[in-house]
């Protein structure tokens, strides 16, 4: 005899399996290569195929053609099986190629265990809010669909899904305490963690104009910012990131070590703290507000100021920072000085000129600075997001044809000018502005918040930020970029943007949602062994003996009470079905026939058939819908309706 576990499987099931099999790989399609993911879509619909047309080769031919063309997929687009990105196809290629093997309910049962892996290989690559919610209704959908293969088509879909959300509601408690006890012990993720230079999306390590401004169609959070008080005013808010200091007339790249020393250096002014929630960007460096007073742990300072981490930057991570606006950075070296004097070349004759007429013998420095931004205000310069290319001559091209440019050209012809004038300078990528989100209170800034100003040294002061955009543009700069995106001409969508954003409606979706998001990775993601340290200790709990005291506790405790409701007698509730089946014993007394104490359903009904074999039919429905709402494992409302409707209908002639 064929075990359960041996026989075919409903066509139902494996329907129902396949279906949640597709849900629980869908992410990934974001997450593998779109041939991996077309393969498996393959292979799933070939499945499906067979469930239709039964007739369909699923033998160990079709099996090891398809085995063949898996592995050979995978080592052209990976050659190996170890990392993130290919371990999670060497996953779904299996769950593929295991569902061509579907011919008993125990292979359904291996589908699902499979697809438990493959959903948790989903939090390898985001582990935001959304994909939260969705790994817990696919695995509610799981828990179903082995609910659906114990009990076989005896408990309806409704009850099925019922059953499964309180089984994995009732698990959520004990994976809190898991959570919030467990020794957090940190350890690599051999094989699985994203290579160091993986492309992301942000600032390059060199500009060229027109690269920054391919950043102001990305809405990406680049970071968020807790202010431990009121933020800066936004005309300040200049994050510093990247500096670059050579050019060959188009590229500006930095150098790899400049001489001198990031301190000691005058700060003065008031002190802003704040904590930054950096998303990854495959990069060392970590943006600060101009300019940081300190360094997180494992962090080093360039000489430019610039914040760089002990390794890329490829998961989110937090840091706390005090900055401080004003500053003076005092002297230059010589090294310095020559690098911030750098040109390709001797400037042209029409480039020559104009910062002759602005430069004078006796003429300070600081009027030069002047004069070349009131030139940026007075000419007809325009900010514009989708400025034309410059592929010869870009500065002269800028300057005295187009005029027209983005954040880079203008810093970069900027930084050209002052060169030619003698003046040291260079040119500081990295952020500017950021929205304040009102219910969570902090600031978001997102890539196309991206931005580049420059930096002149000066004599008593050293190096002083100067952001021409400001001269052409200073909406850019007072209201933030979104505020001047919104005015762009030819901008199409942003307008109905506004207005819907001006209902409240839109914006305070958009501002809850990223007050959760924000919430949390500052709470659950950001929750290491530190931090869990620093929460037990409040409690008297820091040591491994009492955490795990503790943890054991919490445990029993749990199981206790799921025992004690478990085990806890249910409050007697009416039989329906005892009552209506007393109500038909009734209506036979009525006719001469009374049952008996000791007389059983079917005893009863075999021996008022025998007097009246007309009624047979009915007796025997009536008695079988009783026994089956009575002593039967599952049952459904219909079935009650069913022999409540059975008993009225019985019509007994005298």
């Amino acid at each position: 005899m064929l075990t359960q576990e041996n026989q075919a499987p409903e066509k139902s099931a494996t329907l129902f399996t396949l279906l949640v099999t597709l849900l629980v790989a869908l992410p990934h399609v974001f997450h593998v290569p779109h041939s991996i993911f077309v393969f498996f879509i393959g292979l799933l619909g070939y499945r499906l195929a067979g469930i239709r047309k039964p007739s369909l080769p699923m033998g160990k031919t079709p099996l090891l053609g398809f085995t063949g063309c898996g592995l050979g997929l995978l080592s052209f687009e990976h050659g190996t099986l170890l990392g993130l990105e290919a371990g999670t196809s060497f996953f779904l290629v299996s769950l593929g190629l295991k569902m061509l093997e579907l011919k008993r309910v125990r292979d359904l049962y291996l589908i699902v265990f499979l697809c438990f892996f493959v959903a948790i290989t989903q939090f390898l690559h985001t582990q935001s809010v959304l994909m939260i919610f969705y790994i817990v209704l696919t695995t509610c959908l799981l828990v179903t669909a082995l609910v659906g293969l114990s009990t076989g088509s005896i408990l309806p879909l409704k009850r099925r899904v019922k059953l499964s959300t309180v089984l994995v509601l009732q698990a959520i408690p004990i994976a809190i305490i898991l959570f919030l006890l467990f020794p957090r012990i940190s350890a690599p993720r051999i094989g699985l963690a994203s290579p160091a230079g993986a492309a992301r999306s942000g600032l390059s390590d060199s500009m060229q104009p027109g690269e920054i401004s391919r950043l102001s169609q990305s809405s990406e959070v680049a970071f968020r910012v807790d202010f431990k008080g009121n933020p800066p005013p936004v005309r300040d808010r200049y994050w510093r990131g990247p500096v670059f200091w050579h050019t060959d007339g188009s590229r500006w790249t930095p150098v790899d070590h400049p001489s001198g020393s990031a301190y000691p250096v005058d700060l003065s002014g008031p002190k802003f703290r704040y904590q930054v929630t950096l998303e990854p960007h495959g990069r060392r460096w970590l943006f600060a507000l101009d300019l940081p007073a300190n360094k997180p742990p494992g962090s080093s300072l360039t000489p430019e100021f610039l914040l760089l981490n002990g390794k890329a930057v490829t998961e989110r991570i937090s840091y706390s920072l005090i900055s401080v606006p004003r500053y003076n950075t005092g002297s230059l070296n010589e090294t310095e000085r020559a690098l911030g004097l750098q040109l390709p070349g001797h400037p042209s004759s029409r480039i020559a000129a104009l910062v002759g007429r602005w430069q004078k013998p006796e003429t300070p420095p600081q009027a030069v600075v002047q004069k070349a931004l009131d030139y940026f205000h007075d000419e007809e310069f325009f900010y514009s997001l989708s400025p034309p290319l410059y592929p010869k001559n870009p500065i002269e091209s800028f300057l005295f044809e187009s005029k027209r440019g983005f954040c880079e050209h203008f810093a970069s012809a900027f930084v050209y000018l002052m060169r030619a004038a003698k003046i040291p300078a260079r040119i500081v990528t990295g952020y500017q502005g950021g929205e304040f989100n009102t219910l969570g209170r902090f600031l978001e800034v997102r890539q196309f918040d991206a931005h580049a100003w420059a930096e002149v040294w000066l004599a008593n002061r050293g190096w002083v930020r100067v952001d021409p955009t400001a001269a052409v543009a200073p909406e850019r700069i007072e209201q933030g970029f979104e505020a001047f995106r919104q005015q762009e001409p030819g901008t199409f969508g942003l307008g109905t943007l506004s207005l819907v954003e001006s209902l409240g409606i839109f914006q305070n979706i958009r501002f809850a949602w990223a007050s959760l998001d924000h919430a949390w990775h500052q709470w659950v993601l950001s929750y290491n062994a530190f931090n869990q340290h620093e929460l037990l200790s409040r409690f008297g709990l820091a040591d491994l003996r009492s955490m795990v005291l503790s943890l054991t506790g919490a445990l029993a405790f749990c199981l206790v009470l799921t025992a004690f409701t478990l085990l806890k007698p249910a409050p007697a509730k009416a039989d329906k079905g005892l009552s209506l089946y007393l109500r038909f014993c009734r209506k036979l007394a009525r006719t001469g026939f009374k049952r008996r104490d000791n007389e059983g359903a079917f005893d009863f009904a075999r021996r008022v058939i025998r007097e009246r074999p007309e009624l047979g039919p009915q007796i025997l429905r009536i008695t079988g819908l009783y026994h089956k709402v009575r002593y039967g494992r599952f049952y459904s409302s219909e079935d009650l309706n069913d022999l409540a409707r059975s008993i009225q209908g019985l019509r007994i002639k005298p």
